[in-house]
């Protein structure tokens, strides 16, 4: 490995910097497809449904020809995503690139107020989705006032009315030459992938076709699995977990927090054999992965080292870089970083600094250049490997006619990692109880982002410029302190 370290504390990677194509994402896709198009791409391991390469090309373009042609699609276009890990999300996705559109994902436990608030930002016009799912995207749709297609992806036979079938669509016999049209240039968005906030809506994270092949070229390891710490837990401790569930398994990483060591090590014994193991981080932001471990790294407390063409630097309140051993907010630099976020200038004048994409997580280097994650200056909580804002939490519970103010953090958990719990301020005389709350809140979102407790006190501790203070609450949850926060 090269040497990582500047003479100003910037970390680059110790590995050699990789040469990334020029190209869109589709382009880099099938670039090599003539040398395995027989050969199975993509297997449901639940139904065993499975696709060639040849079989995924020809109907991504099937359906791209479709979406230009019969619904209009143009470049920068958004179609928006509502589906489950399945072997069409591939093909949907480089279907909907090669018409020149932008893919926006939607997590389908999302409930009709969460896509709403999605789409008041993404202006969708076509949502392909699952039968389950359709009641979900028209309450949505018809609370923003908005109209758009929706094609529905089952093989039962059985769809809703009003919405059109994929399997139609993608067995269809249109002319694909009409793709001929289409010039992306890599510069050009790919993905716009929703980021929890700190502050209000969440963010609409622009990727472009070079910020996603350059995280594809950065790292290469076949026949892998990424992970969650808690996935790591259950793996490694589970006895009907067996070492023949890993029988092709030649690398493994876990990323979303660091996983602890024995938890690791109870997982690299299940393997039965030498397996790769890397602690991985990462952000929407960056494409997603930013580090890797090398080979034979033991480090687990680290998370380990920048990937090919990446810098990372550790900066004070000051912006002044800091060497080993020192907290401050790491920054990131290189060509998987967003373009920005949609739409939202200030958010994109608070996280770029010269180049530099901001963070909000607060680390530390190693003598050797490893990066250690310590822990968060954004607010967000991390229920598993999801992230949840409190203030879109906050937002939802204010809307209770009871509340008067209230406060979000996330609190320890066993099971989670971390909990959602709310400091609720009630109006005067007020008959609500905790779980009155909970119930009005929880129907309205996701189950990871589900409210788990509530307390109720006398005000919400805010600085002289009335600036929540949330870090007070957390150690007020640690502490279990019964001393309320009185109005000043």
């Amino acid at each position: 490995m090269k040497h990582v370290w500047s003479v100003n504390n910037v970390v680059s990677s110790p590995f050699e910097d990789v040469i990334i194509p020029d190209v869109s994402l589709p382009e880099h896709v099938w670039s090599n497809m003539h040398k395995w198009s027989e050969k199975t791409a993509i297997v449901c391991g639940v139904t065993a449904r499975k696709y060639t390469y040849s079989e995924l090309y020809r109907k991504s373009q099937t359906l791209g020809a479709n979406l230009r042609k019969n619904f209009g699609i143009k470049n920068g276009d958004l179609v928006a995503v509502m589906l489950p890990n399945m072997p069409e999300y591939p093909m949907i996705t480089l279907g909907i690139l090669s018409a020149g559109g932008i893919v926006t994902t939607l997590n389908p436990i999302y409930t009709s107020y969460e896509v709403q608030r999605q789409f008041i930002s993404a202006h969708v016009k076509v949502v392909i989705t699952s039968p389950e799912n359709v009641s979900t995207i028209k309450q949505a749709l018809d609370l923003n006032k908005m109209s758009a297609p929706i094609i529905v992806v089952d093989f039962s036979n059985q769809r809703p009315d009003g919405t059109i079938s994929f399997k139609e669509i993608i067995n269809d016999t249109i002319d694909t030459s009409i793709l001929k049209e289409v010039k992306t240039k890599p510069s050009d968005v790919s993905l716009l992938l929703y980021s929890s906030g700190t502050t209000g809506l969440p963010k609409g994270v622009e990727l472009t076709h070079r910020n996603i092949v350059a995280n594809a070229v950065q790292q290469d390891p076949a026949e892998i699995r990424h992970y969650d710490p808690t996935t790591v837990l259950f793996l490694g401790s589970n006895p009907q977990v067996k070492t023949k569930h890993f029988e092709y398994l030649k690398y493994a990483g876990s990323g979303a927090a660091p996983s602890p060591k024995a938890d690791v090590e109870r997982l690299l014994a299940k393997f039965g054999r030498k397996v790769r193991f890397s602690q991985l981080y990462g952000l929407t932001e960056v494409s997603p992965l930013a580090t890797i471990t090398p080979v034979n790294y033991n480090k687990f407390s680290a998370v380990g080292f920048p990937l090919p063409n990446i810098q990372f630097r550790i900066v004070d309140e000051n912006d002044n870089n800091l060497g080993p051993g020192e907290l401050g907010e790491l920054l990131i630099k290189g060509p998987n970083v967003m373009k920005g976020y949609r739409n939202n200038p200030e958010a994109n004048k608070d996280v770029f600094t010269n180049g530099w994409f901001r963070t909000g997580d607060r680390a530390q280097f190693e003598e050797d250049g490893s990066l250690v994650i310590a822990d968060r200056y954004k607010e967000l909580i991390k229920v598993n490997a999801y992230q949840v804002a409190p203030a879109e939490l906050e937002s939802v519970i204010k809307d209770h006619p009871d509340v008067f103010d209230v406060a979000v953090v996330g609190v320890p958990d066993s099971k989670t990692g971390e909990k959602p719990k709310a400091f609720v301020v009630l109006n005067k005389n007020s008959p609500a109880n905790e779980a009155d709350i909970i119930e009005f809140a929880n129907k309205k979102v996701a189950p990871y982002k589900h409210i788990k407790e509530v307390e109720f006190i006398e005000s919400i501790p805010k600085n002289p410029s009335g600036k929540m203070l949330r870090r007070l609450l957390v150690e007020k949850d640690i502490n279990n302190s019964k001393v309320n926060f009185i109005k000043k």
